[in-house]
């Protein structure tokens, strides 16, 4: 047998291991909607309508200072207001599952991940990319939303009464 080749024979050594390096890498998000090209992925802000991250099929509606004008230039469709449906399913057409949402804030000029949940009335930026599907133009959303600036209204508390306490 030749030493030599025995020496730098790998498959018989012990592995070592070397842990995983962490860190936080930088965050960059796209472009605004009025800045892009269209077919790019672009954030869109607008205040918060209505937003459901919990089912299967991940929605959320804004309200967007944005003319219908140029969200027609960008994805190829004309909403009827101001009014934008942004949505996505959990899972993608392979059945894998979608990279969870990520909500940022912004704290000292950095944006941090956050764990408040996004309510009516929260100003927000989303990420979000024109997408056809049968015939049919959608706007997808991505993965970042940002939180600009959560809403100050506070739930009505509804109160009920017994006929027992009349």
């Amino acid at each position: 047998m030749n030493i030599e080749a025995f020496k730098r024979h790998t498959a018989s050594r012990r592995p070592v291991c070397k842990p995983l390096e962490l860190g936080n890498p930088d965050v960059t998000f796209p472009k605004d909607i009025r800045e892009c090209k269209k077919g790019e992925t672009a954030m869109i802000p607008g205040e918060v309508l209505f937003v459901d991250l919990r089912n299967h099929n991940q929605a959320i509606m804004l309200n967007t200072d944005i003319s219908p004008e140029m969200i027609k230039s960008w994805s190829g469709y004309k909403p009827e207001g101001q009014e934008i449906r942004l949505s996505r399913f959990k899972t993608n057409y392979d059945g894998m599952p979608n990279l969870a949402i990520r909500i940022w804030e912004e704290k000292d000029g950095k944006y941090v991940l956050s764990k408040a949940n996004i309510t009516n009335g929260d100003k927000v930026k989303c990420v979000s990319k024109p997408v056809k599907s049968k015939g049919k133009i959608y706007t997808n959303l991505c993965r970042d939303i940002i939180i600009v600036q959560k809403s100050r209204k506070k739930k009505r508390r509804v109160e009920y009464f017994s006929d027992e306490e009349m």
